[in-house]
């Protein structure tokens, strides 16, 4: 399952916070985010990075710096994202079917 989105404002200093749900009771699903046209490169190349602040209802003391996440079933993580640029990026999932995202919750300044 993949999300694609559009960023175009500017200035770019705003903040997403998402939470990353994995919606299945077996296996694992792998969460990352990367722009629209690198989805033949690998992970550690193409996937940006992003604050994982808190999971499973519990939130960090300090931000932790990612740029992908494995997730087994009924496992939730908080993410913040920011973008560099304004384009087109995808969020996904890899592995089986049931990784859900939440809409963006709020905007942060």
């Amino acid at each position: 399952m993949e999300r694609r989105i559009h960023y175009s404002k500017r200035p770019l200093d705003k903040f997403f916070t998402f939470r990353v749900l994995c919606g299945t009771i077996e296996n694992e699903n792998t969460f990352i985010v990367y722009e629209e046209g690198r989805d033949e490169e690998f992970w550690d190349d193409a996937g940006l990075d992003f604050w994982v602040i808190g999971a499973d209802g519990v939130m960090f003391r300090k931000p932790v710096r990612k740029h992908i996440i494995v997730l087994a079933g009924g496992q939730r993580n908080e993410i913040l994202l920011q973008f560099d640029k304004p384009g087109k990026y995808v969020i996904s999932q890899q592995g089986i079917e049931g990784m859900q995202f939440l809409a963006c919750v709020t905007t942060l300044m």
